[in-house]
């Protein structure tokens, strides 16, 4: 089945190439693309997921279920896109990349258990309030939830999920370096929305940029920091006290200046070839020492 036609919405990030994007899906609805390009290119993973939601909209006959189903469906994927930046920001920090190095990324995914509560039209990311968060291996998300009979994902889903990042020695400016994600909610856990965002390697002063929002980690647990941070919804007036604008802040400033730093492809490329050179460098040297 070729793509479907993409149809005019608000500014989204591309499921491809993660630019800002201004098309979506006509098929699902769900997925945003920044061109009808990306979003070719993208069919092959995408298929499956698309033609999975559009069975399901089908099956459910009952008007009332099926508009609640897309109702929720949209939800979630506002909500997720409205979260996006800030989770790419802390996702070495949940993964404990820095004690654990890459292979945290490979292995395991981060899973949101969301409640849904009453929608806000002028703000997304107030659609869900955290329940609970987990760092899964990866293999284990994928063949005993995605796969089993709540979720029903298509085998080919759940491999995908699986495979991840393809290569065991990518570091963290490889571009394939990705973060799996999976936002689970409704009554049975039933409503699941998977997203691979790109691993956003932490700056080398980032124990000073995030002066206020470490010690609230290490006082809360993250799971607990993200949940008061989401419920927020990052809006001040719905913040309490002084340190928790200030953590919003920071959070923002972060996630602005990480999507900055892989916005200049040339820079980019730059940042992996000087990767790849010190790596030479490195392996010559250790050569010259065993001569």
């Amino acid at each position: 089945m070729a793509p479907n036609k993409p149809v005019l919405s608000e500014d989204r990030w591309c499921e491809r190439c993660g630019k800002q994007s201004t098309m979506r899906c006509s098929g699902c609805g769900f997925a945003y693309y920044c061109s009808v390009e990306c979003q070719k290119n993208n069919w092959k993973t995408h298929k499956n997921h698309c033609l999975y939601t559009q069975e399901h909209l089908k099956m459910a006959t009952d008007a009332e279920m099926r508009d609640d189903f897309v109702r929720r469906k949209t939800e979630i994927a506002d909500w997720t896109e409205a979260w996006k930046r800030i989770l790419m920001t802390l996702s070495p920090i949940f993964l404990d990349v820095q004690e654990k190095g890459m292979k945290s990324v490979r292995e395991n995914c981060i899973v949101f258990y969301l409640e849904r509560r009453v929608p806000d039209p002028k703000n997304a990311a107030l659609s869900f309030t955290l329940k609970d968060a987990k760092v899964m291996k990866a293999d284990y998300f994928a063949d005993i939830h995605m796969a089993g009979p709540v979720l029903n994902f298509p085998k080919h889903d759940a491999e995908l999920f699986k495979r991840g990042m393809e290569s065991d020695d990518a570091d963290e400016w490889d571009i394939r370096a990705m973060v799996r994600y999976a936002f689970v909610h409704g009554e049975h856990n039933e409503i699941c929305r998977i997203m691979q965002l790109r691993y956003l390697p932490l700056p080398a002063d980032w124990q000073k940029r995030l002066h206020l929002t470490l010690p609230a980690i290490e006082h809360k647990g993250w799971v607990g920091f993200m949940r008061d941070i989401i419920d927020t919804g990052l809006r001040k007036e719905r913040l309490v006290g002084w340190a928790d604008v200030e953590i919003a802040k920071e959070l923002e400033g972060m996630a602005t200046n990480a999507e900055a730093r892989w916005t200049d492809e040339e820079a980019l490329q730059s940042h992996i070839q000087e990767g790849m050179m010190r790596k030479i460098r490195e392996k010559a040297d250790d050569e010259c020492l065993t001569q």
